[in-house]
């Protein structure tokens, strides 16, 4: 039998209705995340929030994992014996800023820097299952191999981000934001 939401909330008449997919919240997700990285942001909201997409992503790939998507959690360079270890270190901050029942004394020293691979992964994720991405991904994304283009197989596409990055400041986070406001698309 399949529960009718709609009908068992007398109080929905209060409150304002969206219908959404998880696709659409993702995306709304991750572009909050990348704006607030750009407007430096609190860096655990930020990864909080990036997380929240990353996971809603990687979940909706699902069985379609193929081997040219290599994400941060699905990394055929780790083996088997350690990926259990692996995704405790990667989710353990994610983990910490949503719980506190199990360990609400314990302390986390966190590098916020993590984020941007989550952030980079989840913009991949997102192109991958939509075939597109929006402006703040393309903002994002242009940042994130203008600083690290030694991530990039191609070595034209590594002297084209090393050659950006000489040109614009990538330090410059408010040019950056101002790019994915002129952008929107």
């Amino acid at each position: 039998m399949k529960l009718n939401l709609q009908q068992k909330r007398p109080y929905k008449f209060l409150l304002d209705m969206e219908r959404i997919k998880k696709i659409d919240v993702a995306k709304r997700q991750l572009d909050t995340a990348i704006i607030m990285f750009f407007e430096k942001k609190d860096p655990i909201a930020i990864h909080t929030v990036a997380c929240a997409a990353y996971d809603i992503l990687r979940n909706l790939v699902g069985d379609k994992k193929v081997k040219e998507l290599q994400t941060l959690k699905d990394n055929s360079l780790i083996s088997e014996k350690q990926k259990k270890d692996w995704y405790r270190e990667l989710n353990r901050p994610q983990n910490f800023f949503k719980h506190a029942k199990k360990d609400p004394l314990e302390t986390l020293d966190f590098q916020p820097q993590i984020t941007e691979f989550f952030i980079g992964d989840a913009c991949n994720l997102y192109r991958y299952l939509t075939k597109d991405f929006s402006s703040a991904m393309v903002v994002f994304s242009t940042w994130y191999f203008m600083k690290n283009p030694n991530f990039l197989k191609s070595e034209e596409k590594r002297h084209l981000y090393k050659k950006g990055s000489q040109t614009m400041d990538i330090n410059n986070y408010s040019r950056f934001l101002g790019l994915i406001k002129s952008l929107k698309f």
